[in-house]
């Protein structure tokens, strides 16, 4: 009497392809985030222009604008005082970092405004979406993203930079980015 050969291995091998399918198709739409661990405790924010010339205003505002178009909880108003996010500009020597937020945090949460700043000795020689690129990372760290990598650009968020920009091209936050400010607010 003929045994028939069991089916096991086929069933095996088609379930391993499938999972490889899964999960690179996974891996393609996949978005990475990290926290810092210090961010607001409301998304309803007040963000004030502090920069000293025109092409990092526009740069600060366009970034707000690309913050504000996201689907998030998140919110900036522009005001003159009582800020809880400043944008400036500052020739900080070519010594100094090309960006640089500066926050507060207590028991997870920025205790003051953070100062988001944009060195000039740097930036001057950058494009207009470069700089709006720089200050939408700056937001995004201050409000509590961190610093993220990614394998390829289609999964870089804007929170790993300069790839992000001098890449990818990016330069409105990503969906991982978004993830993370729905995750955090």
């Amino acid at each position: 009497m003929k045994m028939k050969k069991p089916r096991l291995s086929l069933v095996f091998i088609s379930t391993t392809a499938l999972l490889a399918t899964f999960l690179s198709t996974q891996a393609q739409t996949a978005s990475a985030w990290a926290s810092d661990h210090c961010q607001f405790t409301t998304g309803s924010l007040k963000w004030q222009d502090l920069t000293t010339r025109t092409t990092y205003s526009n740069a600060a505002a366009n970034a707000i604008a690309a913050w504000n178009a996201t689907p998030t909880n998140v919110y900036f108003t522009k005001v003159t005082s009582g800020t809880n996010v400043k944008l400036t500009d500052a020739n900080l020597g070519t010594n100094g970092p090309i960006v640089v937020t500066n926050k507060t945090c207590s028991n997870g949460f920025n205790a003051t405004a953070t100062d988001s700043t944009l060195n000039r000795a740097y930036n001057d020689g950058y494009s207009s979406t470069k700089k709006k690129a720089y200050f939408v990372f700056q937001i995004g760290y201050a409000l509590g993203l961190a610093p993220t990598s990614a394998a390829s650009c289609p999964n870089i968020e804007m929170m790993y930079m300069p790839t992000a920009i001098d890449v990818c091209g990016y330069s409105d936050p990503r969906p991982g980015d978004i993830t993370g400010i729905n995750t955090m607010y």
